[in-house]
């Protein structure tokens, strides 16, 4: 016959074990999270933070440059894209080719966001000061992220 210290003595690990075996089996019903792309970079956003650290006229021809590429909505709805894929992998007959249309339809939408980017920021230095390139290059100033790592020793 189990004694009360005893028993208190495994109360406290039973109750423990007990509340993550329910937690878990709750999680498992409220289902897996959903993937969410992330937006597309905003060239304007993209803009004014790298051109905070710079001067006022190189932050001008950056800020005219990058306003002449689409928008993130001109990619298309990457959530409506993700959709679709779901569908295609969970319908009972899959459609190889449907899929590919899908896929090749973002890629070009990504490749026309791509070249409106690297025109922009050809547009952009060829205007700026050195030293505006060379604050590009270098990644320094806010909206520009961590500078780069030292290059390694010879």
């Amino acid at each position: 016959m189990m004694t009360v210290k005893t028993l208190t003595k495994w109360l406290l690990p039973l109750s423990l074990a007990i509340n993550v075996f329910l937690g878990a089996v709750i999680a498992t019903h409220l289902g897996p999270p959903r993937f969410r792309p992330p937006a597309p970079p905003n060239p304007a956003e993209m803009a004014d933070r790298m051109a905070e650290s710079l001067s006022p006229a190189d932050a001008l021809a950056l800020r005219q440059a990058f306003a002449k590429v689409a928008p993130p909505s001109a990619l298309g709805d990457p959530g409506a894209f993700h959709a679709r894929l779901r569908a295609a992998l969970d319908a009972p007959s899959f459609d190889t080719e449907a899929l590919q249309r899908d896929f090749a339809e973002m890629s070009k939408a990504h490749a026309v966001f791509d070249e409106q980017m690297a025109a922009a920021i050809i547009e952009a230095a060829a205007k700026m000061s050195p030293e505006g390139r060379r604050k590009l290059a270098n990644g320094r100033g806010p909206g520009f992220g961590p500078p780069p790592p030292p290059p390694p020793p010879h």
